[in-house]
């Protein structure tokens, strides 16, 4: 068998559920974590991970999280063999995190951009999304910190004069509150007032939702781990189905395939996936699989019952916790652009490549 042959034989199908989904509020108390699970199992390995289950048609985890013996079983299947990095990726989201994450790209960025300036180019929005996390829970009131953020949520939901006027009295009470060295951080959103109702009218129910853009992330990495095309089977998801027009358009680009974005911080266009499934989780034991993985993780991270300890510790302690090919979106102390890897400043702005692509494309 050459290479090439063992390279098609291996499994190009993935699987994919979520959990700690929120939409928009990204702020849920309950759900703090984001998580985007997948496995590209085969058939003879699903059935082999879903017999360590009494009901092998439907394995959940809501359900089996309620009994000892279905506790007992996760915590088997997350230690299992077939655990993997070559079988399983996941992309965890810390919510308070995304949330600055997403007032630096919808407010900061657009004002930046008029100043002729690339937030992106040295990772400049990850210092900058860092720092504000950071001085928010650490050095600035961090009520007013909170209050600045829940207002932001719910601007971009309802979009009235009402939000945006509560959206900017809290960012003013922060900028008067914070040093005269930090204002700096801020000051682009004191800026952004004079264009809020054009940057909020590009803003639908699905932009700060991390759906998306974590789909994306996986997608590269299983392509560039398998180096072949993908099918995708994911559990029903509005937002993939309302972005499918979109994953189509990145996938049917007419250009060579090629890295686009800043140093370390590239993506594959066009999306290399040759067909996605948007399926019922009963139906597909891969999924219910992505399933158990991704609420794993959520529940360990979410769940404060004193009476679930145990269990919670199981899964910090299992073997899925020790894989190395996790994508993280997550505050770390990496502000300058050689510890993110990102010195260099080769490259293109990903969203000047896609506008690029869709004037090319509709001629507009």
């Amino acid at each position: 068998m050459f290479f090439s042959d063992l390279i098609m034989s291996r499994n190009t199908t993935i699987y994919i559920d979520e959990s700690g989904n929120t939409g928009q509020d990204l702020l849920n108390s309950e759900q703090k974590v984001f998580v985007l699970a997948s496995n590209n199992f085969s058939k003879r390995e699903i059935d082999i991970l879903t017999s360590i289950f009494d009901n092998q048609k439907e394995i959940h985890f809501k359900k089996l999280k309620n009994s000892d013996k279905g506790r007992s079983s996760i915590i088997k299947l997350l230690n299992h063999d077939l655990i993997t990095e070559e079988n399983i990726i996941c992309v965890t989201a810390h919510k308070e995190f995304s949330t600055v994450g997403q007032i630096v790209d919808q407010i900061i960025e657009p004002v930046l951009y008029d100043y002729g300036i690339d937030i992106y180019l040295y990772g400049q929005n990850i210092s900058a999304t860092n720092f504000i996390f950071y001085f928010g829970n650490f050095f600035w009131e961090k009520e007013v910190y909170k209050q600045l953020l829940d207002a932001f949520i719910f601007m971009v939901r309802n979009k009235t004069k009402e939000s945006i006027i509560e959206f900017y009295k809290n960012a003013d009470k922060l900028y008067k509150q914070a040093k005269t060295k930090e204002r700096g951080l801020l000051q682009p959103i004191m800026n952004s007032k004079s264009q809020i109702n054009e940057i909020l009218e590009g803003i639908n129910k699905f932009t700060v939702d991390l759906t998306l853009s974590s789909f994306y992330i996986l997608c590269d990495l299983w392509y560039k781990k398998l180096n072949h095309k993908i099918n995708i089977v994911q559990d029903s998801s509005k937002q993939i189905e309302h972005y499918k027009e979109y994953i189509e358009f990145t996938k049917n680009l007419d250009i060579e395939t090629q890295e686009v974005g800043f140093d370390s911080r590239t993506i594959t266009f066009p999306t290399q996936i040759e067909k996605l499934e948007l399926v019922s989780s009963e139906n597909y034991l891969g999924v219910q699989i992505s399933d158990l993985i991704a609420s794993s993780i959520a529940y360990m991270y979410n769940n404060e019952n004193p009476k679930q300890k145990k269990f919670v510790e199981e899964i910090q302690n299992s073997k899925l916790l020790g894989l190395s090919n996790y994508f993280t979106i997550w505050p770390s102390t990496e502000i300058t652009p050689r510890e993110l890897k990102m010195e260099k400043g080769e490259g293109q702005n990903i969203l000047d490549f896609l506008a690029n692509q869709n004037i090319n494309k509709n001629g507009i």
